[in-house]
């Protein structure tokens, strides 16, 4: 109960209010979900970046459903080769989703590692040939591999899948 109390106040804006909340939540239950998250986007919201690490690998270590919200910090601080960590147990965990093989094709990319990079971002064209921002990583990665009149032809590709998107209105 004190977590929903505490996720209440954060969401009013009451910050300051919300972070005792969520810390007696811990006391009484330390194995509450959630609650490590929630202290996380408080701490990020105070820029905080360390602290939310840790609490996020916390909850991460406790419920590996915490994982997204670890690729989000390492993704926003540059930290790719992090990054992966969490993404590829992900993969392990659920099946094919695009935003997770996108997510990796992207750290993948920043990370100069184009072969593996391409690899991922395969799968994500598989799992999701509509999606217009696999489409355009794929691009990316065609023209960094050297294939340009390919990486052109997955740019129109991209821009068309985009285009009609908006056009569906999503």
């Amino acid at each position: 109960m004190q977590g929903l109390y505490g996720d209440s106040l954060a969401q009013q804006g009451e910050l300051a209010a919300a972070r005792p909340v969520f810390d007696r939540a811990l006391s009484l239950e330390p194995l509450q979900p959630q609650v490590r998250h929630a202290l996380g986007v408080l701490a990020l919201a105070e820029e905080d970046a360390n602290e939310a690490d840790a609490l996020w690998l916390e909850e991460v270590r406790l419920f590996s459903t915490a994982l997204p919200a670890l690729v989000t910090l390492y993704a926003e601080q540059g930290r790719d080769e992090e990054r992966l960590v969490p993404l590829e147990a992900i993969r392990e965990l659920e099946p094919p989703n695009h935003l997770t093989l996108h997510s990796q094709a992207q750290a993948l990319f920043n990370l100069h590692r184009y072969e593996d990079a391409n690899a991922a971002v395969s799968v994500c064209m598989e799992t999701a040939p509509d999606y217009p921002a696999c489409a355009m990583r794929y691009a990316n990665v065609l023209d960094k591999l050297g294939r340009k009149e390919e990486a052109v032809e997955a740019y129109h590709l991209a821009l068309a899948l985009r285009e009609d998107a908006l056009r569906r209105g999503k």
